[in-house]
């Protein structure tokens, strides 16, 4: 994996009779630190492999509980996670946000390890898809009521729509 691209693999496995990590999307992501970083439900798991010996580190940061996270990048030094709140109902609103993480903090439940201290909380999303970055700029890609998808580019403190 040389981390130019991400990969949406589900990680699970049966094959024993054991589920190694959750069923929700495990987007992976090379980090400029070397280290790799998984996403599983509401965690971030890290994966050392910079010394020749794997070292695992199981929630290196944990997003508050209800929130699953659908895709992160690695962007000038921080992750960017872009996370939904579970919904039990396939066609309401779908609160959502994107979390800036330092790789530093290993708690997130006061946010003190964002960057920004809180997270940029997206309006109106029937859905999140991806974050990205493009010109230098991070953009992500929702849904709308209609399921149309929409382009959103972050503008220094939030996300505003570029396209429907």
């Amino acid at each position: 994996m040389d981390g130019s691209s991400q990969n949406d693999d589900y990680f699970s496995d049966n094959s024993s009779g054991n589920v190694v990590l959750s069923t929700h999307p495990h987007p992976i992501i090379r980090a400029d630190n070397g280290f790799y970083y998984v996403a599983d439900g509401n965690a971030v798991h890290k994966i050392d492999s910079t010394t020749g010996t794997v070292v695992i580190t199981l929630n290196a940061i944990d997003l508050p509980r209800g929130w699953i996270i659908a895709d992160m990048i690695d962007f000038k030094g921080f992750c960017w996670i872009l996370a939904r709140q579970a919904s039990p109902m396939q066609q309401v609103l779908c609160p959502a946000a994107v979390f800036v993480w330092n790789y530093i903090s290993r708690k997130a439940g006061d946010f003190s390890g964002f960057e920004r201290g809180s997270p940029i909380y997206l309006e109106n999303n029937y859905g999140v898809s991806n974050i990205f970055v493009y010109n230098d700029v991070p953009h992500l890609l929702t849904f709308s009521s209609s399921w149309r998808t929409e382009l959103k580019r972050f503008t220094g403190s939030t996300f505003q729509n570029v396209f429907e």
